[in-house]
């Protein structure tokens, strides 16, 4: 069933003067005045005008566009009288008649016998009409108007001609099709006898007689005065134009008309951008890179100032933006060129583009050109963000790559996200990469948590660049990275740079002043200088948790834990002594017998050692043993539970020997 809506109506004639008759709604003054000024007939009492006349245009102050129509009225007592009865239509209503053409039917001339009770109650109008009133214009006579109005908009267009029912048609026609802003604003009058712009009011279209130039001509506005000859031909017209003049005829809706609705609502000045919104209604027929920008350059060219045409750039961009198949990756690349390296792109700055929707997609697919996009951008907001779609898209083994073929992007990914250094690929470059990488990191943050990880990072794959330095901005975040390292299958003992650097840290947890785990604890034993693990005492809480066994030890540590243990124990009377027995002699007895240990655990356990007889300082088991025998002599008290961690014949014969 058809929309039907309500519209107001006003009938204005004489009384006393041209003044308001009658009416649907109470009016103010002031509207009431305006409209009974514009109702009132225009030029001389002995003008020959038309026998009727259309005029609309938006009434001051209020939500109303008044269309009205205008007869002269010869049975009245004053000469140049005349009737207008106006409908005064909501602008929302408005912008529901399809046709506009239609309300023509709707407009009644009185006569002296008339009934003002009829003008005094709202009229239902039927808003959407299947009507052919337009679909035989005459194609000349509208490509003038639209040529006129659209080319030149910034004139009050003035066409002089004889009087002709065609014109009126290719006037309601154009009104009809353009957006609800646009129908809203525009003014017009099919029958002026003279310039009907006066105080402060303003027309965008007036059709007048041939005779009425010179009146015409003293206006001080700026007008586009037209005198169309009896046979017109239609000129060759721009893409836009010839759009705009294939859908006039239109019965309803169209492709046009629903472009033109959708982004001509936010234009602010609305008929100026008629023709370069409408030039941009026919997209390119498949989209090559060369066509996205050039499609993208045309729109930036026809609404150059970033806060115009917003939803009209957002939809374009949203071409690009659908979740990206592998075909589209092309197109996506084209909009994000010129989004970052064309001047026009200024025209989109305010529109939103997410590049973190093909970040990872196109640094896999085409590493090469994002490459080159990088190189060289602009600072923008825009640029920043597709740089750190770009940094959310890598991964460490990414960096050297980056380092390798475009250094100065580097410290840009690694400023936008600090924590791809903390990746051990990161590093996997040439000292002059890991110096610029430091570098980076160290103007990006100095998060301690963040340089832990690096310090880890670094440590795992035995870079050495800065160990010092990178320890100091680690902690006291440190011990934890650390602890997580010893919990890991990666773990491996640092090097020497990193073993001095790494002092500091591990000398507090060996002191105690950071709580540690015991894998810790052993790591801070086999880093720090001999006289300075000499001192601790062995009954200490957490050198018996390490004895205990029941914290697992990282392959490298196991053996200089074990050597360290047993040292310990044979320093430490009584039960204490015992428990680091139990958990380290045979472990330590094992790697003498097969010469599978490391030098620097022997020779930290040798000093607690008796001195070898003469002779005998090659058998490094047998100085053990005897050790061993000396400590259960000076602790005959103490129960000595080795022969549970006997496995062996071996160590079987070994508890005889030292126990007999």
């Amino acid at each position: 069933m058809s929309e039907r809506i309500q519209v107001d109506q006003a009938l204005f004639g004489y009384r006393e003067g041209h003044n308001l008759v009658a009416a649907s709604l109470f009016l103010d003054p002031k509207v009431r005045q305006f409209l009974a000024n514009v109702t009132d007939g225009s030029g001389a009492e002995q003008a020959v005008g038309p026998a009727n006349a259309y005029t609309g245009l938006p009434v001051p102050d209020t939500s109303y566009y008044a269309l009205f129509c205008t007869w002269p009225a010869p049975e009245m007592p004053r000469p140049g009288c005349v009737w207008s009865h106006t409908l005064l239509i909501d602008f929302g209503d408005l912008a529901r008649v399809s046709n506009l053409g239609m309300l023509r039917k709707y407009l009644k001339r009185p006569d002296l016998e008339f009934d003002p009770v009829g003008f005094e109650t709202p009229i239902e109008v039927q808003a959407e009409v299947i009507d052919r009133t337009h679909t035989g214009i005459d194609r000349d006579k509208a490509v003038l108007l639209l040529e006129a109005l659209y080319g030149n908009p910034v004139s009050g267009i003035v066409l002089l001609d004889r009087s002709d029912p065609a014109w009126e048609e290719a006037t309601f026609a154009i009104w009809s099709q353009q957006w609800p802003r646009l129908r809203r604003s525009f003014a017009f009058s099919t029958g002026s006898l003279d310039d009907r712009r006066h105080g402060g009011l303003e027309f965008d279209l007036q059709i007048g007689s041939q005779g009425t130039q010179r009146l015409w001509r003293r206006s001080s506005q700026l007008t586009q005065i037209i005198e169309a000859p009896g046979r017109l031909t239609a000129a060759q017209k721009e893409p836009w134009l010839q759009i705009a003049l294939d859908d006039l005829g239109a019965a309803g809706p169209s492709a046009v008309r629903e472009f033109l609705a959708r982004y001509g609502s936010e234009l602010d000045r609305p008929r100026a951008s008629f023709s370069r919104l409408l030039s941009l209604f026919e997209r390119p027929s498949h989209d090559e890179e060369d066509e996205t920008r050039s499609r993208l350059a045309s729109v930036a060219a026809a609404f150059p100032e970033a806060g115009e045409a917003f939803t009209l750039k957002r939809d374009e961009l949203a071409q690009y933006m659908k979740s990206p198949e592998e075909g589209d990756l092309d197109t996506a690349m084209s909009a994000i060129y010129f989004l970052l390296h064309t001047d026009e792109s200024s025209a989109f700055d305010k529109v939103p583009f997410d590049f973190q929707l093909f970040g990872k997609r196109l640094w896999k697919a085409k590493r090469a050109d994002v490459m080159g996009l990088l190189d060289g951008l602009r600072p923008s907001q825009r640029t920043n963000e597709f740089r750190r779609s770009i940094a959310l898209s890598l991964v460490g083994e990414d960096l050297p790559t980056i380092w390798r073929d475009l250094p100065a992007a580097l410290g840009e990914m690694v400023r936008l996200r600090p924590e791809l250094a903390t990746e051990p690929s990161s590093w996997s470059m040439s000292a002059s990469g890991q110096e610029a990488l430091w570098g980076a990191l160290d103007s990006a943050t100095g998060e301690p948590e963040i340089w832990a990880s690096v310090c880890v990072a670094m440590l795992k794959i035995q870079c050495n660049f800065a160990a010092a330095s990178t320890v100091e901005k680690a902690f006291p975040a440190l011990p934890n990275a650390l602890s997580r390292w010893l919990e890991s299958r990666q773990f491996q003992l640092p090097q020497h740079p990193w073993r001095v650097a790494l002092a500091a840290p591990l000398r507090a947890v060996l002191m105690g002043a950071i709580e540690s785990a015991a894998p810790l604890f052993a790591l801070a034993v086999w880093a720090l200088p001999f006289e300075e693990v000499s001192r601790i005492d062995g009954r200490r809480p957490n050198v018996q948790a390490i004895a205990s066994g029941r914290q697992q030890f990282p392959e490298p540590l196991r053996l200089h834990t074990a050597f360290w243990l047993c040292g310990l124990g044979l320093k430490t009377d009584g039960p204490a002594g015992a428990n680091l027995l139990e958990s380290s002699f045979f472990s330590t007895y094992d790697a003498l017998a097969s010469s599978n240990y490391p030098g620097e655990a022997w020779e930290r356990l040798s000093v607690v050692l008796p001195e070898p007889a003469y002779g005998f300082g090659w058998d490094r088991c047998k100085l053990l043993c005897r050790g061993l025998r000396d400590w259960v002599h000076s602790n005959k008290s103490t129960s000595l539970n080795l022969k549970s961690r006997a496995t062996s014949s071996e160590h079987d014969k070994v508890l005889k020997k030292v126990f007999k």
